[in-house]
């Protein structure tokens, strides 16, 4: 595909630029860290399991639905993984937590 694409841009020799030059054709083009924006501070962290142990809540919903009253923005997926991550998440739904 790539040297059919080279090919009928420039002939041989774009397509051996481009082979020449391949870490920049197949480097992504965004420079922004993909992973920078997922991540919560430890505050938000401290909060969610705070929640979680105050008991009444059997689901990562719950209490990412009491959260969001208390004003905190904030996705369900996102409070079931850091659950999981600090290993709460099965206590949670068992209800031993």
């Amino acid at each position: 595909m790539l040297k059919q694409y080279c090919q009928d841009r420039g002939g041989d020799e774009s397509l051996d630029w481009a082979f020449d030059n391949l870490d920049l054709v197949l480097a992504p083009r965004s420079k922004r860290p993909k992973n920078l924006a997922r991540k919560i501070g430890q505050e938000k962290i401290d909060k969610i399991l705070e929640e979680a142990r105050s008991g009444g809540h059997r689901s990562g919903l719950s209490v990412a639905n009491s959260l969001r009253k208390k004003g905190m923005a904030i996705s369900t997926k996102k409070v079931i993984s850091v659950l999981r991550e600090e290993g709460v998440y099965s206590d949670l739904k068992k209800g031993t937590l």
